[in-house]
């Protein structure tokens, strides 16, 4: 085990990873369990050429196969943010019984660098958990690798509405109807939730039918004092708002405009994120989900800070959950 990984810094660093805050689907449908289930095995054989003393040019040597087959296995779906911290060396990290300003720093600086990778982390992975709840199919690109990831979800359960929510007087608690008697009908699950932008709540408090719910429901009180509905037809209303700035600059919405989610919650719907321990060779035993270590880097003076997670999204119900194009 690489000494930086003994000090108090890692340990820290590794205690730090509980549930992220904020990530709706995170922490309420793609739940985060330890599996070795996704992973690459392969046997490697080793060859050897074999070349005479005296052999003429382009021509040539033999192959013998060697006598050992090597086995090996990796996790192969992973996400690897690194950082480096420059002018931060273990001297400064590790200095026994110090409690110089510049040791409290680099630690200081270390874990707060931790933190925003692992948001990096959490971040990628609340955007999968989205994508495929968006789509029966999804490619990922992850280290540079493109995968294709099936969600399970018929085509049935991506209706778009015969209307768009946007008009006052468009007849949305039909829909609501409609979707919530499939995910009963196919899954004999009842859904818990309706997930939808802060937009398509707002089509709902201007809906001139809804409008009359609300009237004859305790949700008015909530509405006038919070602008906000907290349930419908049975079901809890989600506002998700999340966004993420792409590369080239642009904030992206997660979870866009144009859809609402209908679906159940863990308990019911047995949908998680399954995360597997990353592969690396200089840590003793079984590594946690995700998994981070720090090195030295002695020229400049720095630190290199690398996450390693293994996530994958399954649906373990997958006809618990519609997605329903709103038109907005």
């Amino acid at each position: 085990m690489h000494p930086l990984l003994e000090t108090s810094v890692m340990t820290e660093t590794v205690r730090m990873f509980g549930s992220p805050p904020n990530y709706w689907f995170l922490q309420n449908l793609f739940k985060s369990e330890t599996t070795a289930t996704y992973r690459a095995e392969w046997y490697l054989r080793r060859l050897t050429r074999n070349v005479a003393p005296l052999q003429s040019r382009g021509r040539e040597g033999t192959m013998r196969a060697g006598e050992v087959f090597e086995y090996h296995d990796a996790t192969y779906l992973h996400t690897r943010p690194k950082d480096l911290v420059l002018n931060v060396d273990a001297q400064t990290l590790r200095k026994p019984g110090s409690s110089d300003t510049t040791e409290a720093y680099g630690r200081q600086l270390v874990l707060d660098r931790t933190e925003h990778l692992r948001r990096q982390v959490d971040r990628t992975m609340e955007w999968v958990g989205a994508q495929m709840l968006q789509a029966t199919s999804q490619n990922l690109t992850i280290d540079g690798a493109v995968i294709s990831v099936a969600s399970g979800l018929s085509t049935t359960h991506c209706p778009t509405a015969v209307g768009t929510w946007a008009t006052s007087n468009y007849d949305i608690i039909s829909d609501i109807v409609t979707n919530k008697a499939l995910i009963v009908q196919d899954s004999g699950e009842v859904p818990d939730f309706i997930m939808m932008t802060e937009q398509v709540h707002g089509y709902l408090i201007n809906n001139s039918e809804i409008q009359e719910y609300i009237r004859e429901s305790s949700d008015v009180n909530s509405v006038i004092l919070e602008g906000r509905m907290k349930r419908l037809m049975g079901l809890d209303i989600v506002i998700y708002e999340e966004r993420y700035t792409t590369d080239a600059g642009t904030i992206t919405r997660m979870w866009p405009n144009e859809y609402v989610l209908f679906g159940c919650l863990p308990a019911k719907s047995q949908t998680k994120m399954l995360i597997g321990p990353s592969e690396d060779t200089g840590a003793v035993g079984a590594t946690p989900g995700i998994f981070s270590k720090t090195w030295e880097l002695p020229d400049p003076p720095g630190v290199h800070i690398l996450l390693d997670a293994n996530f994958y999204p399954v649906v373990g119900v997958p006809d618990a959950f519609v997605f329903l194009c709103v038109q907005p």
